[in-house]
């Protein structure tokens, strides 16, 4: 039983990480999303520069309606917290006009100082829950003055939460599913 609580939870958390990038990008191809190149242009004028932690972080700033987003720690690391701050990471806080962090982040408050940067710093809590995520971008997009957009990606993203989990609970419902997992 335990098992199989612990498969679940991983191939959920594979479909939901899934979800909330597909979520956050948004469909091309809606009507909604059409613009002109001058509406488009005003409004990436207008656009906060925001630097972020982590490309999860970046994933619920891009929700919250942030389009000129900077990551710093790069999506391969396995422990960002352990990150090595490089000098272009310097370069981009210098000229942000927010960090945001996901709080565990020991390197973040130290490269925002060290940059000179006066950006507004803004802690979230990374989560996949779609109401806890609804949470997070919605206190962003607040800041930001985003919040159609916002409310729009968070939308698209518990649909797809929804429809993910409901196919993960017939796939694993059906056969046992193999999953490896180290502790550290």
């Amino acid at each position: 039983m335990y098992l199989n609580s612990t498969r679940r939870v991983a191939f959920g958390a594979v479909l939901v990480v899934g979800a909330l990038l597909a979520g956050a990008c948004g469909d091309s191809d809606d009507e909604s999303t059409t613009t002109t190149t001058e509406a488009t242009d005003a409004a990436a004028a207008d656009a906060p520069k925001v630097v972020v932690s982590t490309t999860w972080v970046g994933a619920i700033a891009k929700m919250a309606g942030a389009t000129d987003i900077t990551v710093v720690a790069p999506s391969n690391i396995q422990h960002p917290p352990d990150y090595d701050p490089k000098a272009s990471d310097l370069a981009a806080l210098s000229d942000a006009d927010y960090v945001v962090l996901a709080g565990f982040e020991g390197f973040a408050d130290r490269m925002t100082e060290a940059a000179g940067s006066d950006a507004e710093v803004l802690t979230i809590t990374p989560d996949y829950a779609p109401d806890k995520v609804a949470a997070e971008a919605d206190k962003l997009a607040e800041a930001w003055g985003t919040t159609e957009v916002a409310d729009e990606n968070v939308e698209h993203y518990t649909e797809h939460y929804e429809e993910d989990s409901a196919a993960l609970q017939e796939t694993t419902s059906k056969e046992p599913q193999v999953v490896v997992a180290q502790a550290f």
